[in-house]
């Protein structure tokens, strides 16, 4: 399975309430928020397969880092690969959260977060 992978922050603090996390933002939106931080990811095409996103998740400091956080881009645009970088976060003993605009098949996928953020500002 293929994934369209940005890039990633290694310590965060921020990205999931008390937690510090390891953040992998996944490429590609069509959203296109007036504010978004995130805009080099917009039409970013960069496919990796899934594997190189678990060994990312496999590298991380498990001494310091309880949670992974999925964001973007609009991580909903690859709904069935966000379930299974999910899933296998989950089975490393990690919380997983998502940021996210909503904007996707989120009931679909919601049982696999621990932690959504939902960014619905819009201009």
């Amino acid at each position: 399975m293929l994934v369209n992978y940005g890039n990633k922050i290694n310590f965060s603090t921020i990205d999931y309430p008390g937690k510090i996390s390891t953040v992998i933002f996944l490429a590609g939106c069509h959203v296109r928020c007036p504010r978004c931080h995130n805009k080099q990811f917009w039409d970013m095409k960069n496919y990796k397969d899934i594997k190189e996103i678990y060994e990312i998740i496999d590298n991380v400091d498990k001494k310091y880092v309880n949670a992974i956080v999925i964001s973007g881009g609009e991580p909903l645009e690859q709904p069935k690969q966000i379930i299974e970088i999910a899933k296998y976060a989950r089975s490393k003993n990690f919380k997983v959260g998502l940021h996210t605009s909503g904007e996707g098949p989120l009931a679909d996928i919601i049982e696999y977060f621990d932690y959504i953020l939902l960014n619905t500002i819009r201009e």
